[in-house]
């Protein structure tokens, strides 16, 4: 997502006020805070977005994915 009004209907879709969203990522601590996250991924292994972790090892990538971690979620 590279446009803003993308950025922005994704937002608004997600329950946030664009405007507060804009202001949020704007923030030094924000940027750093997603620099760490970037880091910590790769170092993890991951590559991309959506990348969800389970149980800190167990790496789930892509959205087609998500029913595999529901279902590993209602095993535990």
């Amino acid at each position: 997502i590279s446009q803003e009004q993308e950025l922005r209907t994704a937002a608004a879709q997600a329950g946030l006020e664009p405007n507060d969203f804009f202001e949020a990522i704007a923030r030094p601590d924000i940027k750093q805070k997603l620099f760490e996250t970037t880091d910590e991924l790769i170092t993890r292994g991951g590559f991309g977005s959506p990348t969800f972790f389970l149980n800190d090892e167990d790496m789930y990538f892509g959205n087609d994915r998500i029913e595999l971690m529901q279902a590993a979620l209602d095993r535990a």
